[in-house]
């Protein structure tokens, strides 16, 4: 069940609700919810008459209920019929106790703490004084459904009201007799959004025995079905059926199932819903749904067996040599129905067994034995709850068994057929045949009657310029004749952007010796020709599977990329992967985990997945967009009704947009500086778009009857804008400013759609869109023609995402080679599939700076998407040049595919570190040194200090680099020549207390800062850099931040003043040179001992800090801005082997200063 998708509800009378929850003691109501995963179920404790009522609200669904394709007919709105109309149905008529469905409106005076209760008459065309056509056959589908899932039972599930239950009948009269499923409006006076309520036990407690469902806006009446037979099972005593994990935490309220399945006391909305015994209050609570329902509290049990369960009790089956049908119950996990019948001659013979056709539960096992009962066949196939065996059977009776498969609760009403088919050739595609232009695909045939001869049958390709087969005939034997034979059909690509072509597989007349094939012409296969496009590709999520996975744009093979399951283990439904977005020349894809409240990414081919952001809980993020230019990710979180953004790694959130209910997909037209988002709450869809920024929003489209959620997609070169409405099942779209809305595609005629995303792709012309009720991905024209169902077989497919032929490089910033020949690496590969081998040239934007490892870079269609590692070293020079940006230039792809022929790949940049000397660390030890350091952290030698200089705390340079300042304990400032190292001279500090302890010197070239850590002081003497001698006072001081209590070194720019400061907390303050505080950060959690600190005042941005205590010094990119929040440094470098006491760091030095 899916919270967040609260669909909207049709109109109900509103109540008077007797209670408040801000009321609890006067009205004895406890609110609240169990489990902190999944859908939440809203409780709520009633004392009627002195006894606890304890109320459930389950939540709403969106859409139809799934089920199997093709389970049910559906009705056309071809005559509208008066309220009395609704069919009389009864599933036993013969049982005393009645399940009655009540569609023609309902009042209750009290229920569940409520006052006037109204239900008016299920309404799902908006005309609630007549029933549809298609009304009555949604209201006789509910019927089957609710028929199926209680028929092990002895009820009577019906639409007549019953006696017991009429008005003026008393309240009592009911229990333990007749229940009333209440189905019609919204259910607002519930104060919820909820797809049903019920009161547990109420079919034999005190409570009224009526439970509620409130019907969807989509779907047909096996939604009703569904939800009516699990509110029945909260009134007949059943809890809900929930999810643990291993260490015995709640995972879902609503146990989610496989995908396909879920328990009925569970995920209510899955393809097959049974009852179930599994876990429910507790991880170690199990409940036994039937044997719960059949409990001698509720006064009934299991239906009689209705056949036998022998071969000597076997129900006979009357067979006429041409077709015989029955039908039965697998009313309990262990009955098992036998039938016999007998074969009149040698002939084929078909035997069946079918589900129920509306909501089926029984999963058949179909055995066929011979008259002394040993097993001849059997069959339960995987893929198909009902049962087929076709073989050749000789005169003489047979038995046959249905049973259900072992799994608990998978049972059911069925039908038995056995007939004697005709001669026949069946081919395994049911829909027309996807074949990519560059792929191809399979059909496999069967003859449906063994022949009394060899049997060909010739193939052919309507339009050879489409496809080829890999036969042009097959031959079939009596031997062969049920052994499915392949035959692969190969597209042509015609290397051009066109349109997807029908075309047939002609099978032609069959020749045989066999009189009944001789001459039989079977049905063609139908194929469409699905156009390569320019050899994209489909990358998509879904969530039910908890999958990444991708197919070629033309259809064909589904490659999963990202398992989640398989990642990080759990259950299904567990991660719910939603909205994603690619960074195709970064190489990397990002998605969403709606239920684990997350944002991922991976490698295009799935690999390095790593979490970049979590801790949104559970129902949250929904979409996501790239902003590529500007290195930001955006993504939308539908229960806070919030838009943020991030940088690419995570870091840097910010909030954009809050406030709006629901909000759903994002997309982004940089372009044009805009963000386009929906939202969808209460039923309404909104479309808005704004600024970058979350500036300036305006709205561009609602829809106040909507009950889907709304995915957007952008086609910047025609400026339109597309969406999906999902109450009349259309692709919309509209000018971006969201004028001119058109109907597009109008998808209506799909059985089981449920559209939440959609994309186009404006290079091909194509219009794409994920069906998740189907499990498929389609795509047409852009005007809506042509339309083609190119993936069937997935689960819950999410959001679509088109990928283009293109040359990712990752990683492509940010790479540091050196001097002294460290090197760097990236790596290569292409997006998609090349139809001939793509070379990529390579080359170095400097070559005084860098070299690469390959002149250039070959891929084929056999390694494209295999990635090449480029190696890049650092040039060394004799200069002292600095860390100097350079690129390495990815030259356009040569091919003589027409897909990558001209794509010009992204180039990389790197910065060469310069290994002359960077950086002075003084160091206090028995001998003082000055050591220095290139950019790249390697030694570059030492210098020895002045013989007075013995306890040196700091050390300071400025952008001449001609010398440096180290200040001693002493409160003496030494000068040395920066080359050379030899003293200038000195002089010493006035101003200062006598146990002054000085920790860290600066200067701009002109003043002198000196920091005291004692009195938590930094003292400015003006104009003392070009002292060399005697003594000068302070100019002016000020005080430390109150925070700033233990400083240990200081830097200025000539604009500002870095304070570095040991303490519990390690932080960097920034002021003024007046002494006014900027703000603070914390520094990198390593960097705990810090000792000094600089900055390139060549080029403020990084800063510098050395460690005493890790003797490291530590790289803080772009830090000199920052002024709150904390920074992780990008790096660092050792110091060498004796510089194990540092006590300050300066930069520049020297611009010639030699390496000694």
């Amino acid at each position: 069940m899916e919270a967040l998708e609260p669909r909207q509800m049709l109109s109900a009378a509103p109540a008077a609700a007797s209670f408040s929850a801000f009321d609890v003691l006067a009205d004895h109501h406890d609110h609240g919810h169990r489990g902190d995963k999944g859908d939440w179920a809203h409780y709520e404790t009633h004392w009627i008459g002195g006894e606890r009522i304890t109320l459930v609200a389950d939540p709403a669904y969106v859409g139809a209920a799934i089920e199997p394709a093709g389970a049910s007919p559906t009705a056309e709105n071809t005559a509208l019929y008066p309220l009395t109309s609704i069919p009389n149905l009864h599933s036993d008529p013969t049982a005393t106790v009645k399940v009655y469905l009540d569609f023609d409106g309902h009042f209750e005076a009290q229920w569940g703490g409520h006052t006037n209760v109204a239900t008016p008459v299920y309404d799902r065309d908006g005309d609630p004084t007549t029933f549809s056509d298609q009304e009555l056959n949604f209201i006789t589908m509910a019927w089957a459904k609710v028929t199926e899932d209680f028929a092990p039972f002895s009820i009577d599930v019906t639409t007549e009201e019953p006696p017991e239950l009429a008005p003026g009948a008393p309240e009592s009269a009911a229990n333990g007799v007749a229940l009333r499923v209440s189905i019609g409006g919204d259910g607002s006076w519930t104060g919820g959004n909820y797809g049903g309520i019920a009161q547990f036990d109420s079919f034999t407690n005190s409570a009224p025995n009526v439970v509620y469902v409130f019907p969807a806006g989509t779907g047909d009446g096996r939604y009703e079905g569904d939800v009516s037979s699990h509110e029945a099972g909260h009134a007949f005593g059943l809890s809900h059926q929930s999810l643990y994990d291993a260490q015995g935490n709640l995972v879902n309220t609503y146990h989610p199932g496989d995908g396909y399945w879920a328990p009925i006391m569970g995920y209510t909305y899955a393809p097959v819903t049974t009852w179930h015994n599994g876990t429910s209050s507790s991880a170690t609570t199990y409940q036994d749904d039937m044997a719960m329902i059949a409990r001698p509290l509720n006064g009934f049990g299991f239906r009689a067996d209705d056949h036998g369960n022998t071969l000597a009790t076997a129900s006979h089956l009357a067979f006429d040599g041409a077709s015989a049908t029955a039908s039965g119950l697998i009313g309990q996990n262990s009955d098992v129905d036998y039938w016999s019948f007998t074969a009149p001659a040698l002939d084929t013979y078909r035997l069946r067994i079918d589900p129920a056709a509306v909501g089926p539960n029984l999963d058949a096992l179909l055995e066929l034995r011979d008259a002394a009962g040993a097993l001849i066949a059997s069959a339960s196939p995987v893929a198909s709850q009902a049962a087929e065996l076709l073989l050749p059977l000789g005169p003489a009776t047979y038995f046959l068994s249905v049973a259900k498969t072992a799994a608990y609760g998978w049972l059911g009403q069925y039908t038995l057929e056995v007939s004697t088919p005709a001669a026949t050739v069946l081919a395994s595609a049911n829909e027309p045949v996807i074949v990519p232009e560059r792929s191809a695909a399979g059909v496999s045939f069967t003859l449906q009657t063994q022949p009394t001869a060899d049997v060909t049958i010739p193939l052919a390709v309507s339009d050879p310029s489409q496809a080829t087969l890999s036969a042009a005939s097959l031959a079939f034997t009596p031997l062969n004749w049920n052994v499915p034979q392949t035959v692969t059909i190969s597209g042509i690509d015609d290397g051009v952007v066109d349109d997807d072509v029908p075309f047939i597989v002609a099978v032609g007349p069959a020749t045989s010796a066999d009189a009944e094939y001789n001459g039989l012409d079977p049905n063609d296969v139908s194929a469409v020709s699905t156009d390569h496009g320019y050899g994209g590709y489909a990358y998509w999520t879904d969530r039910m599977s908890d999958l990444v996975q991708r197919s070629s744009l033309g259809g064909g093979p589904v490659e999963t990329l990202v398992d989640l399951k398989a990642l990080y283990g759990g259950t299904p439904d567990q991660y719910n992967p939603r909205g994603m977005a690619l960074d195709l020349a970064g190489g990397k894809m990002y998605w969403v985990d709606h239920n684990a409240g997350r944002v991922q990414r991976a490698n295009l081919d799935g690999s390095n997945a790593e979490i970049l952001l979590s801790g949104f809980g559970n129902g949250t993020l929904v979409g996501i967009e790239l902003d590529l230019a500007a290195g930001k990710m955006y993504w939308t979180n539908y229960s806070a009704g919030t838009i943020q953004r991030a940088n690419l790694d995570g870091s840097g959130v910010e909030n954009l947009v809050s406030g709006q209910n629901g909000v759903w997909d994002v997309l982004l037209d940089t372009s044009a500086g805009k963000m386009y988002w929906s939202t969808w709450s209460a039923g309404v869809v909104v479309i808005r778009r704004a600024d970058l920024n979350g500036s300036g929003a305006e709205l561009l489209w609602t829809s106040q009857a909507a009950s889907a959620p709304t995915g957007l997609a952008l086609d910047l070169p025609a400026d339109k804008l597309y969406w999906y409405e999902a109450i009349n099942q259309q692709i919309l779209r509209s000018d971006l400013d969201g004028t001119d809305v058109q109907t597009v595609v109008d998808l209506s005629t799909i059985a089981l759609l449920r559209v939440h995303w959609i994309n186009v792709d404006s290079r091909a012309g194509k219009l794409y869109w994920s069906d998740l009720g189907n499990g498929a991905i389609y795509r047409s024209n852009l005007d809506g023609s042509n339309m083609v169902r190119l993936v069937s077989g997935l689960a819950q497919p999410q959001q679509m995402v088109i990928v283009e032929p293109a040359v990712s490089v990752t990683p492509h910033t940010g790479l540091v080679t050196s001097e002294s020949g460290a090197a760097a690496s990236f790596q290569v590969a292409l997006t998609t599939p090349p139809a001939a081998d793509v070379t990529i040239p390579l080359s170095t934007g400097d070559a005084t700076e860098g070299s690469v490892s390959a002149a250039s870079l070959t891929f084929t269609p056999a390694n494209w998407n295999v990635p090449q590692t480029v190696a890049v070293t650092g040039v060394n020079d004799a200069i002292f040049d600095g860390d100097v940006a350079y690129t390495v230039v990815l030259g356009v792809a040569a091919s003589s595919d027409p897909d990558y022929a001209g794509v010009d790949p992204r180039d990389v940049s790197l910065t060469n570190f310069d290994n002359e000397v960077k950086f002075y660390v003084v160091n206090d030890a028995t001998t003082n040194i000055s050591y220095k350091y290139g950019a790249d952290g390697s030694a570059r030698g030492n210098t020895t200090l002045g013989s007075g200089n013995n306890a040196p705390r700091g050390v300071a340079g400025t952008i001449l680099g001609d010398k440096t300042w180290v200040v001693d304990a002493n409160r003496n400032v030494y000068v040395y020549n920066a080359a050379s190292g030899s003293l200038l001279g000195s002089w010493t500090a006035g101003s200062l207390a006598s146990n002054a302890t000085l920790e860290g010197i600066a200067t701009n070239g002109t003043d002198v800062w000196l920091v005291d850590s004692r009195s938590d002081r930094v003292y400015r003497y003006a104009g003392a850099a070009s002292r060399l001698s005697g003594s000068q006072t302070a100019t002016s001081n000020f005080n430390l931040a109150s925070g700033n209590s233990n400083a240990k070194d200081i830097v200025t720019d000539g604009a500002s003043l870095w304070v570095v400061d040991d303490a519990k907390t390690d932080r960097v303050f920034k002021y003024s040179l007046a002494g006014s505080l900027a703000g603070s950060w914390t520094i990198d959690a390593a960097n705990k001992t810090p000792t000094g600190i600089t900055i390139d005042p060549s080029s403020v941005s990084h800063i510098w800090i050395v460690d005493s205590g890790t003797d490291r010094v530590y790289q803080y990119n772009g830090a000199a801005s920052r002024t709150s929040g904390s920074q992780s440094a990008a790096l660092s470098f050792a110091l060498a082997a004796g510089n194990a006491n540092p006590q300050g760091i300066a930069d520049p030095p020297s611009r010639d200063a030699p390496a000694t």
